[in-house]
């Protein structure tokens, strides 16, 4: 009886890696059949978004080996060098006072340290973009920050434009809008069938800001239909669990991130990969000192993708919906954007055909594109929506009060409900998680 049994469950194992399913036991959580993402083809033509310097090796270093493999066209793209990170800087350089300098210093090491990890997985350097932006300090570029004639201060360099003779735009100001355009320009010119970015709900400030630039370049290039958007994860609570180096086990989606939102594929590592993938991961030396075991938990039989829906909001004529203002009555709304000449004006023309993530649910995205003219509701964190420096993005709940949330404008007589909340403050970006 016991080999019958034994002999049923090889056969249900093999048959759903047969189906493309790979079998994983989810964080905090029982097994979780995923999907087999397919492997990159020669007719591929894959840009990979980074934060810093590491993510996209510890996120897509192994899609990125076997795409080269393949022959695939491959672009990567570094939003910040990692030059705010005050421990690793301590570290790096043996001071407990660090200056500014040093933090420049450091943001050059640590695109040395990824061109040769990326060296290691195939990509070379004519692939290889630095955009030189503030670590730690693009959230408040896209929140605060857009226009190029105020730009950004980093409070580690002392610099509000980029002081990397390596950027993408040389000495570009530290604004939402010049990160935005230099994307656009990259993904014009390459043209990518695939992009790889953060998923946006990553916590890191960083990571989810990286998305946010990365559906805006794609909403403004009218590309959204038309170039597959995945999402790796990198920062969620105490993920991924267990630290340190655990190579013959899989790599599994968060607990909270694990629901219908996001439909992760695991995408399997051979071993030829996954150690070409470790010594890519040593190469960072200067995050080694401080996050090592962090670094190599994601060394894993696998990485995780993951991809959303995207809805559109439909359009209705101005004065069709009458709100006297009630919070309370805001769930009930069904999302629209109101079709209003004298409001398209206002705010230099709202496109028609908005677009966001189909579902607000816990997990899902809430920071997508969603029209230059409104007021979202989203429970805790309503935003008026005046163009990209709002942008019609309203970051998660802070607390457990995630609900489901109403995307709308007022007509002539309403009034917004915003509570002014604008998403995690320099201050909780940079005591949290320093850096990347």
């Amino acid at each position: 009886m016991q080999l019958i049994r034994a002999g049923a469950m090889v056969a249900v194992i093999g048959a759903a890696l047969a189906s493309g399913l790979l079998l994983s036991r989810a964080h905090g959580g029982g097994a979780l059949p995923l999907p087999v993402m397919p492997a990159p083809t020669a007719r591929d033509r894959i840009l990979v978004v980074a934060p810093h310097c590491d993510d996209e090796t510890l996120g897509a270093g192994g899609l990125l080996f076997s795409a080269v493999r393949a022959g695939a066209k491959i672009r990567v793209v570094i939003d910040t060098n990692g030059d705010g990170f005050h421990y690793g800087a301590e570290r790096l350089f043996h001071e407990k006072h660090v200056s500014p300098l040093d933090y420049v210093r450091m943001g050059l090491d640590r695109q040395r340290e990824t061109l040769a990890a990326l060296s290691d997985l195939g990509v070379p350097r004519r692939a290889v973009s630095f955009l030189g932006y503030p670590d730690a300090g693009t959230a408040d570029m896209w929140l605060t920050y857009w226009d190029p004639r105020h730009p950004y201060t980093s409070p580690r360099t002392l610099e509000d434009h980029s002081p990397y003779p390596t950027a993408f735009t040389r000495y570009t100001p530290y604004a939402g809008r010049s990160l935005l355009d230099d994307l656009k320009k990259i993904i014009a010119d390459f043209k990518p069938t695939v992009i790889i970015c953060p998923h946006p709900d990553d916590e890191h400030p960083d990571h989810w800001a990286a998305y946010c630039y990365t559906a805006a370049a794609l909403y403004e290039l009218g590309l959204l239909d038309s170039v597959q958007l995945r999402f790796y994860i990198i920062h969620r609570g105490n993920w991924p669990m267990p630290r340190g180096l655990h190579r013959r086990e899989p790599l599994q989606p968060p607990a909270d991130l694990s629901g219908p939102n996001t439909r992760w594929q695991a995408f399997p590592l051979d071993s030829r990969m996954e150690g070409v993938k470790y010594q890519a991961i040593l190469r960072y030396g200067s995050q080694l000192l401080v996050m090592r075991d962090f670094l190599l938990g994601f060394d894993r039989t696998n990485e995780l993708f993951g991809a959303m829906h995207w809805g559109r909001l439909p359009v209705v004529a101005s004065g069709a919906i009458k709100i006297d203002g009630q919070a309370g009555e805001w769930g009930q709304v069904a999302p629209v954007i109101l079709d209003s000449p004298e409001k398209r004006r206002r705010c230099g023309g709202c496109p028609r055909g908005d677009r966001r993530p189909a579902d607000l649910c816990p997990g899902g995205s809430r920071r997508a594109p969603v029209g230059r003219c409104g007021v979202s509701d989203l429970g805790s964190c309503p935003v008026g929506i005046t163009g990209w420096p709002a942008s019609g993005i309203c970051l998660p709940s802070r607390g457990k009060d995630r609900r489901r949330g109403a995307l709308l404008k007022h007509g002539s007589g309403g009034r917004s409900a915003d509570t002014g909340y604008r998403g995690p403050g320099r201050r909780d970006a940079r005591s949290r998680y320093g850096a990347g």
